[in-house]
């Protein structure tokens, strides 16, 4: 499922964070090669680059990162090429205390600006494409984003995306390859500040002890926006620009 987001922005699978943001690389071969690239990914361990020049997976390079209007040194390894896209991932060695300090500024930097511009979003864990429809449209109307996840990998990697202001995760209860209860078990443990939301069809399933204990709300289809906003802890006051559009019915 897609998120809709038209930001470069992800997560990598290591322990190092990448964000994607405009920048500029400036690699060198030798004394009298150099070639400009457009920065792309950026962690303190390393970068993705797009430009027309094709790098050798293996070779060391010499980069001079162009980042928040600051000029960064290392050197990289070349560790893969996407000749069709004209990309290519490095692994940064020799770096300096100085320069991972800077690095690290200008990421904080731009998560900042990413954060302060981002609407609170709600993650939506395993649902269908209708009902992920309605979610969209009705968090819309309560003035948050929605971001879609079908996997357990998926939601790990949307929880750790530093540049998403997560406030909350709606779980449908028939997850097919998601485990509910080992989700909601990450998410007391691992992000106590986002709710743990539970949607159920028109059957109500049975959660185990454990499970029940680790849900903030319960919600049913067909979904109401006023139960929506009361589980997203939300009350008239917060949310009575978005109530305004409510049918009649449900003021």
């Amino acid at each position: 499922m897609e998120d809709g987001d038209s930001r470069d922005v992800s997560t990598d699978q290591r322990e190092q964070a990448r964000v994607g943001f405009d920048g500029k690389a400036s690699i060198a071969r030798g004394p009298d090669e150099r070639f400009e690239f457009a920065l792309r990914d950026l962690s303190t361990a390393g970068a993705r680059v797009v430009g027309a020049t094709r790098l050798v997976e293996g070779e060391r390079v010499h980069v001079l990162l162009e980042i928040e209007g600051t000029t960064i040194e290392v050197f990289a390894d070349v560790v893969r090429t996407e000749p069709q896209n004209s990309q290519a991932a490095l692994s940064f060695c020799e770096v300096s205390p100085e320069a991972a300090v800077a690095i690290e500024q200008a990421l904080s930097s731009f998560i900042e600006r990413v954060r302060a511009a981002s609407p609170p979003t709600v993650l939506v864990v395993g649902a269908s494409s209708e009902v992920y429809a309605a979610l969209e449209r009705d968090l819309a109307q309560l003035g948050r984003a929605t971001r879609g996840c079908a996997t357990m990998l998926e939601t790990i990697w949307a929880l750790q995306d530093r540049t998403t202001p997560c406030e909350a995760a709606v779980l449908v209860s028939d997850l097919g390859s998601v485990p509910l209860a080992e989700v909601l078990e990450h998410l007391a443990e691992q992000h106590a500040d986002v709710r743990r939301l539970v949607l159920f069809g028109e059957q109500l399933s049975s959660l185990d002890h454990a499970s029940s204990s680790r849900v903030h709300a319960v919600l049913r289809t067909p979904l109401r926006i006023r139960a929506l906003a009361r589980a997203l802890g939300l009350n008239l006051t917060d949310s009575s620009q978005s109530m305004a559009v409510l049918d009649p019915d449900e003021k």
